[in-house]
């Protein structure tokens, strides 16, 4: 790749309270071989955000290809979809980078590697593997499982990727963590849904599939070391579960009508089971719903299968 040519690449580091690997995820940042890099660290409100440290690390570890740094500090934690959405409207880059705080770049060569498949296929979105590792950094499975990358493969519109997403069947194809976008894009569709708190990929992925925009992916490219235990992983937040709820109305709201019959039995099954107020009641409606139970039991087994088979390769 020309270097004269390469577009400036927005890396947006969002931290919120726990500070333990942040100094491996800027250094993961700093050092990177591609050049423009614009770097954003957004803290959504911790209150005791290390700054001095973190300009001191950065100071002691940053090239020329880092050509700036930007700290966005909020004072009140306002959730990750406004404080990543922020740091995405004062970007500067062409292509949008997420790193959470607790992660941080798989090599020196991601976001090379990135862009280069950005340039090569012209997409929009693109969604890379994630190395999921616990506390110590030891590897744990793979992001999407490796089992499911031929399943993957035939999902291959943003139709396909549509009804995937809606119905539950997503087999990790595409996450935030790793979701790399075009700034253009961000700003067409509105950038992140604001009637959500910390849930900002999969309302996200809506919009894009919904308007026919789909996601390139190159599972050849290991985006991060993903750290098990955060929003999504560890215990679940009051809020996310709001955002769930929020995300189950918007779906029967505003999507219902547009989508086959298969995928709309999911929506009301969803829609039923959030409303019940008891165990017999939720019994109840899953005999009701015998087929998408099972079908869902299937993709759960799948899913440890899937962890079974990377741990073992």
């Amino acid at each position: 790749m020309e270097k004269s040519f390469l577009p400036l690449v927005t890396i947006v580091t969002e931290t919120y309270k726990n500070f333990d690997y942040l100094e491996e995820n800027i250094k993961s940042v700093l050092s990177q071989t591609y050049a423009p890099i614009e770097y954003i660290i957004a803290d959504d409100g911790s209150g005791n955000f290390p700054l001095d440290k973190v300009k001191k690390i950065i100071k002691d570890n940053k090239k020329d290809n880092v050509i700036d740094v930007k700290f966005l500090i909020s004072k009140e934690n306002r959730g990750t979809v406004t404080n990543e959405g922020n740091a995405y409207c004062i970007a500067k880059g062409a292509i949008l980078m997420p790193l959470a705080g607790d992660d941080e770049f798989y090599d020196n060569n991601v976001v090379s590697n990135v862009v280069h498949t950005f340039m090569k296929t012209g997409c929009e979105a693109l969604s890379v593997s994630r190395v999921a590792v616990n506390e110590k950094k030891e590897i744990v499975y793979n992001l999407p499982h490796k089992i499911d990358y031929r399943r993957i493969k035939s999902i291959d519109t943003a139709e396909k990727k549509y009804y995937s997403l809606v119905t539950g069947k997503f087999y990790n194809m595409v996450s935030g963590s790793t979701l790399y976008i075009k700034k253009d894009l961000f700003h067409r569709l509105g950038g992140y849904d604001q009637r959500f708190v910390l849930w900002e990929d999969s309302p996200f992925l809506l919009k894009m599939f919904s308007s026919g925009v789909n996601v390139e992916t190159a599972y050849n490219i290991n985006g991060i070391y993903y750290r098990l235990g955060g929003i999504s992983t560890g215990n679940i937040n009051p809020k996310y579960l709001e955002d769930k709820k929020t995300y189950n109305t918007i779906l029967m709201k505003e999507h219902y009508n547009s989508l086959p019959e298969y995928v709309k039995k999911y929506i009301d099954h969803n829609s039923k089971s959030a409303k019940c107020e008891n165990t017999r009641e939720r019994v109840f409606l899953y005999l009701s719903d015998c087929k998408i139970m099972l079908s869902k039991a299937i993709y759960a087994f799948n899913e440890k299968v899937g962890e079974l088979i990377d741990k073992l390769l």
